[in-house]
């Protein structure tokens, strides 16, 4: 399987200095989703670089982000969406915990708490519409961090994924 964070191909554009990674550094900065286009046109570019099948990481977050996804990624199929459920709280708590040592521009009070209304305003109606399409997979993500990822890893064995990690 291959992984592919989407905040890792965005950041790597944002290293570049291209013009497009200037645009999708402002985005980040404000706590915004970088536009789908410009996200999906980095993915699909990922994609054609290694061997499937993919766990896409932080993808789709919005609506417009899954459906520009299911119109122009044909020769990708999604099987499932994976969605770590944690409470705002939580989330806030490991955010300003990351913070600390992350070094990331975009890992401040500010943007976290636009993040969180992005997230409640743009992604949570895409978790939806995966949830009626019968895709979702939902999990607790409250847990701790080694629990978590042996939820994950049990869900992959069931589905017959091997990660080549230590799962």
């Amino acid at each position: 399987m291959s992984h592919l964070s989407t905040g890792d191909v965005l950041r790597e554009e944002v290293r570049s200095g291209s013009p497009t990674g200037r645009q999708i550094d402002a985005a980040m900065r404000e706590g915004r989703v970088v536009t789908s286009e410009t996200t999906l046109q980095l993915l699909i570019s990922a994609i054609d670089t290694r061997p499937g099948p993919f766990l896409l990481e932080g993808f789709p977050r919005s609506l417009n982000n899954l459906i520009s996804f299911e119109r122009s990624a044909l020769h990708c199929r999604s099987h499932a969406a994976i969605f770590l459920e944690v409470s705002e709280a939580e989330m806030e708590r490991r955010l300003h915990r990351r913070s600390q040592t992350s070094g990331r521009a975009d890992d401040n009070t500010e943007t976290i708490r636009k993040r969180l209304v992005t997230h409640e305003t743009q992604s949570l109606p895409t978790v939806q519409r995966l949830e009626q399409q019968h895709l979702l997979v939902r999990i607790d993500g409250e847990a701790s961090e080694e629990d978590v990822y042996r939820r994950l890893c049990n869900l992959f064995e069931q589905a017959g994924i091997h990660q080549g990690t230590s799962c």
